[in-house]
């Protein structure tokens, strides 16, 4: 099951100022709900806590917000969608090389979002280390300039 929320544009500011509070706050996070004499008291969670905080973050930034079931499976062009890769790269560089796992119905192919998910954080992460490593070496001249290319 995927349902998202996109925030409407009046709800922005107040979805902004509750980020904000929600980010400040120390310790166990307490909801009110209701007033007066039927007001109750609900201790959240940390995971319940994190989950409303980032996505109260998220739209507040604007953005829409996707709860998505991680058991879902998706095709090929769905899942190269989510990497930004071409369906061919995706079935042929990721698939059909075992970098990312998957199964077969019938003919077609079918992959865990927790597979692709996984891949992705791990890609972004890799980049990320690359790209430190490559400003460290610029930052520290470590690299050698080509002859007769003085710069």
């Amino acid at each position: 099951m995927t349902v998202a929320f996109t925030p409407p544009q009046q709800d922005l500011e107040q979805l902004k100022v509750l980020a904000e509070r929600l980010s400040q706050a120390d310790g166990p996070l307490e909801l009110v709900l209701g007033q007066g004499d039927h007001a109750q008291r609900i201790t959240l969670s940390p995971l319940v806590a994190q989950l409303l905080q980032a996505s109260v973050q998220e739209l507040g930034d604007g953005h829409t917000v996707a709860l998505v079931a991680t058991e879902q499976e998706l095709t090929p062009a769905a899942a190269a969608r989510l990497l930004g890769v071409s369906r061919p790269h995706l079935v042929n560089a990721l698939l059909h090389t075992g970098q990312l796992p998957y199964r077969m119905e019938g003919t077609h192919h079918r992959i865990a979002l927790t597979d692709v998910l996984a891949y992705r954080d791990e890609r972004d992460r890799r980049h990320a280390a690359a790209d430190a490593l490559t400003r460290l070496t610029e930052d520290l001249q470590l690299y050698e300039q080509p002859a007769g290319n003085p710069q």
